[in-house]
């Protein structure tokens, strides 16, 4: 069985390697008791990150995101810092050109500060939760049936 792909994105300058992963793995803790299916979770930190430069140049960091962002068929966003966060902003257009312009569909899934968000951001995002619990509720529920 293939496994089903989520991708990981959220504010990742100005925060510790730590700080950026803290909801990633809650988020795959999670989805781990609310599923036994099989799950592959793509989480940018664990290759690039700002504490540990392992790239040469911004661009092989921007392609592996963005390529491996492609692979997915969900894609769970951290809205908290979002305007300081050009990546994560990039990603939720990409994943958005994706959905309109390819034979696929991936969904955008977000939770945390939505005050201030721009229109597009907004009508960009397929499903708001409050919080990680209720993302991971929602894919074990309704996208891993």
């Amino acid at each position: 069985m293939e496994s089903v792909k989520i991708y990981t994105a959220g504010r990742m300058l100005g925060l510790t390697y730590d700080e950026q992963m803290e909801w990633r793995e809650n988020l795959t803790r999670e989805l781990s008791v609310r599923t036994n299916k099989s799950v592959k979770l793509y989480h940018p930190p664990r290759y690039y990150t700002y504490d540990f430069q392992r790239h040469k140049t911004e661009k092989e960091v921007m392609k592996w995101d963005l390529e491996h962002l492609k692979l997915c068929q969900i894609m769970v966003v951290n809205l908290n810092g979002i305007k300081d966060s050009i990546g994560t902003i990039y990603e939720i257009a990409t994943a958005n050109a994706v959905n309109s312009l390819c034979d696929k569909h991936i969904y955008i899934l977000a939770f945390g500060d939505d005050n201030n968000l721009h229109p597009w951001i907004k009508e960009s995002i397929f499903r708001y939760e409050e919080s990680i619990e209720k993302i991971a509720e929602y894919i074990a529920e309704y996208l891993l049936v």
